[in-house]
């Protein structure tokens, strides 16, 4: 008697030994088949250290974004080193859709201010501004009224502080419309900041 039970407590481990084993196996080779999606609120890419190098995700306003820093920025003196989705300074490149659901493209420098900026407004007309240390120097793209519409149809690329331009204007003569080239170029001198 005593030996039936311990044959029957041995089939009893040995059948949960290999029910235990079987199911490890198969959910390991499982977790190699590539998902056709993968769903989640947000990515978060790191390097070797386990620093967050780029963040896939929603940002605090509800638009989606995309945000990198490099694996290797300083610690001190230059971005830091919590890249988030909610705050610009940490973001060197930043790539997403504006509260209007429309797109834009940002890079910083190491001192945290905008490069570039590439985006397209309300209105479906696009903008490419560049900076320097201090402000916007130079801008491509349509010219922004007072009261920006769809209406705005004027083109230029400007160089800033109000230096030079060079562009085209639409104008209304007897109910038409019509496009006029214009440059401009201030020979007076300014403080450059």
């Amino acid at each position: 008697m005593t030996k039936t039970i311990i044959t029957f407590v041995m089939s009893l481990l040995v059948g949960c030994a290999g029910g235990i084993g079987g199911t490890l196996i198969i959910l390991h080779h499982e977790s190699q088949i590539a998902q056709p999606v993968v769903r989640a609120r947000s990515f978060e890419l790191i390097d070797e250290s386990g620093r967050a190098v780029s963040r896939w995700g929603i940002d605090q306003h509800h638009n989606p974004l995309i945000a990198f820093m490099p694996g290797d920025a300083p610690s001190s003196g230059s971005l830091a080193n919590d890249l988030s989705l909610d705050n610009g300074d940490t973001q060197r490149l930043a790539i997403g859709l504006t509260g209007d659901a429309n797109p834009f493209l940002t890079f910083r420098g190491d001192d945290k201010k905008p490069r570039v900026q590439l985006w397209v407004s309300e209105f479906g007309q696009p903008v490419f501004s560049l900076y320097d240390e201090n402000s916007c120097r130079v801008t491509l793209g349509v010219r922004r009224s007072d009261t920006p519409s769809l209406n705005d149809r004027d083109w230029g690329l400007d160089f800033n502080p109000d230096r030079a331009s060079i562009g085209m204007e639409t104008v209304q003569q007897q109910g038409h419309s019509y496009v006029k080239g214009y440059l401009s170029v201030r020979q007076d001198k300014i403080p450059f900041p």
